[in-house]
């Protein structure tokens, strides 16, 4: 993503609409802006929009893993549960959030997001690869 972000950011012309910023939430805003429909790139990065907008899909997890807290235990069975915390601070109001996954679903997780960011890496290193050549 920030290959693909400080790449763009070169493009003559083009990339002077390109954002770089710190956090990564922000870097996929970023990039998602100038991919969208009305990006300074929407012509050469549909493929790569579709592609982040699938991954993205699971950025409630990223919050969780970045900025909550765990507790794991395991079951009689030996699957194991994890719940996550997270507090975060909505229009001056504590916002109390917990989420609880399940081993199952939990490898279910990680292979999705596995298929996702190969599918997203490869594509975003084909745009670089296509607009820096």
């Amino acid at each position: 993503m920030t290959e693909t972000l400080l790449s763009l950011s070169t493009v003559p012309e083009k990339g002077a609409a390109v954002r770089l910023r710190h956090l990564t939430g922000q870097r996929f805003d970023d990039i998602a802006a100038v991919l969208g429909t009305e990006g300074a790139f929407a012509a050469e990065g549909k493929a790569a929009f579709k592609a982040i907008d699938a991954f993205r899909a699971h950025e409630r997890l990223r919050t969780f893993l970045a900025h909550g807290v765990a507790k794991i235990a395991v079951e009689r069975t030996d699957k194991w549960i994890v719940v996550y915390r997270q507090v975060s601070i909505r229009a001056r109001q504590a916002e109390r959030t917990m989420l609880l996954v399940e081993e199952a679903e939990g490898l279910e997780m990680l292979a999705d997001i596995r298929r996702k960011s190969q599918q997203l890496c490869s594509i975003l290193a084909n745009l670089r690869h296509q607009l820096v050549k």
